[in-house]
């Protein structure tokens, strides 16, 4: 994951990785880069280098930077030039972020904050912005990383059913578990980014 520190969004980053690798490794394996602002025009440099994926994120993210909707489409086409695929975390930033400023002005500050500030809107509203982004791109593989709301799934299955073949997506195994109940119980142990539904949505 180009997460890492430092990100690998760059020749030099995919290179030092393969090195550290090289001694560790017993099977094959492929390299996710990233798409960031300052680094489009590395694209093409870390493909060559041997990465396969690049991970993007609709909505801010630690210490990762978001894209905004027009580098997305121009990366799309970028990556869709090499043969390479553009997978995302999709979530709406701004929708995102109005409940999290909202909620700090209430003084709320908790893991129940954290939930209520990533509602289902938030990804649907992503992942149908991003199926209509391939739509213009139809060359370029597009992924949505963990998919945690079955709206999405029909949206995706909706976009099928209009010709749109080059989106798919996956979800985690802890997601269809990590009910509201299961994230109170490791709450300061694990955050995961996702939207946490409760069971049946």
């Amino acid at each position: 994951m180009p997460l890492s520190e430092p990100s690998s969004v760059t020749f030099e980053a995919i290179e030092n990785k393969k090195k550290v690798a090289s001694s560790q490794t017993v099977v094959d394996y492929a390299l996710y880069s990233g798409i960031i602002p300052s680094h489009i025009e590395d694209i093409k440099d870390t493909f060559d280098a041997g990465a396969q994926s690049y991970k993007v994120f609709m909505c801010r993210c630690s210490n990762y930077s978001m894209l905004s909707d027009g580098l997305l489409l121009k990366g799309m086409k970028h990556v869709a030039s090499l043969g390479g695929m553009v997978c995302v975390h999709a979530e709406n930033d701004t929708l995102i972020q109005q409940l999290v400023e909202d909620f700090q002005l209430e003084g709320r500050n908790d893991a129940q904050a954290f939930l209520d500030s990533h509602q289902e809107y938030s990804e649907l509203e992503a992942v149908k912005r991003f199926i209509f982004l391939a739509s213009l791109v139809p060359n370029c593989k597009a992924h949505i990383c963990h998919l945690s709301i079955a709206s999405g799934a029909q949206a995706l299955k909706e976009a099928r059913s209009r010709g749109i073949v080059n989106v798919t997506a996956e979800t985690c195994h802890s997601l269809p578990r990590s009910r509201r109940g299961g994230f109170f119980t490791y709450w300061g142990v694990c955050k995961m980014r996702s939207t946490h539904q409760d069971k049946g949505k």
